[in-house]
């Protein structure tokens, strides 16, 4: 009941800004090309200030050996129920003939896994994961706006500004993405890293039932990653050539004006 209360305000009030933001680029050039990002943008900036808010205080947070010991509180529980409602009603809005749709289906599917099975016995370690993934986009989706509005307005700023962002998204995304969820996977899946744990939560976690999910989904999770950071090496390299530049996971193009 609670959730279902949760969740239909959060789509009711994502429509709202969505709305809002439509609204308001509705007299501008960049009207149509800027809307989704803007809103994407919102979303990851407000989660990543939610979850430092809450939990950035805590030492778990920067210390990966600490994750084990995952208590319930009203913070933990607040963080999740929201987390998993924003993927829940991003899934209920993929449209079948959007580019790349089932790549992101697993991913939000994995992703909503994760977190149901996490939530009750390892919430650090979701939330950890869930912090993680929202730095990368608050350079790429502000790089995306910019490059629209240099297309609109022709402003060389504009456009350097784009390059830059998105040259500085790349080792934000695979730090925070790549290289952090793997060390991640080997961390849960090392039996050596687990010895070295009195901490009895450790020593039975292989055995439990969903340690073979959860370790198959963060799988599925960093290959999709993987995936993205191989566009985004062909991005750069377009760019470096001086070619004409295909953004495949957003399926809009960057292109140098001449």
């Amino acid at each position: 009941m609670i959730y279902n209360l949760l969740f239909g305000f959060y789509e009711k009030t994502t429509d709202f800004i969505k709305e809002k933001i439509n609204d308001y680029f509705s007299t501008t050039p960049e009207k149509g090309l800027v809307e989704k990002n803007v809103f994407l943008f919102g979303e990851h900036l407000f989660f990543l200030l939610f979850g430092l808010g809450l939990f950035g205080w805590e030492d778990w947070l920067y210390d990966i050996s600490m994750m084990w010991d995952s208590q319930l509180s009203f913070s933990v529980c607040l963080y999740y129920y929201l987390y998993i409602t924003r993927y829940v009603v991003q899934t209920k809005q993929l449209r079948s003939s959007d580019k790349e749709y089932y790549t992101y289906l697993a991913h939000h599917i994995s992703t909503i896994t994760l977190l149901s099975l996490s939530f009750l016995r390892h919430s650090r370690i979701g939330i950890i994961i869930a912090i993680l993934h929202e730095y990368a986009d608050l350079f790429l989706l502000p790089g995306k706006i910019c490059h629209r509005f240099y297309e609109t307005r022709d402003l060389e700023i504009l456009n350097t500004a784009s390059y830059l962002l998105f040259l500085l998204f790349i080792p934000v995304y695979f730090y925070t993405r790549i290289y952090q969820n793997s060390y991640i996977v080997y961390f849960i899946r090392s039996s050596e890293l687990f010895t070295n744990f009195t901490n009895d939560r450790v020593t039975t976690f292989q055995n439990h039932p969903d340690f073979a999910v959860c370790t198959c989904f963060l799988h599925l999770n960093l290959f999709i990653q993987m995936i993205w950071q191989v566009m985004i090496v062909k991005f750069v390299y377009s760019i470096s050539s001086g070619n004409t530049a295909i953004d495949e996971k957003d399926n809009s193009y960057f292109k140098k004006k001449k």
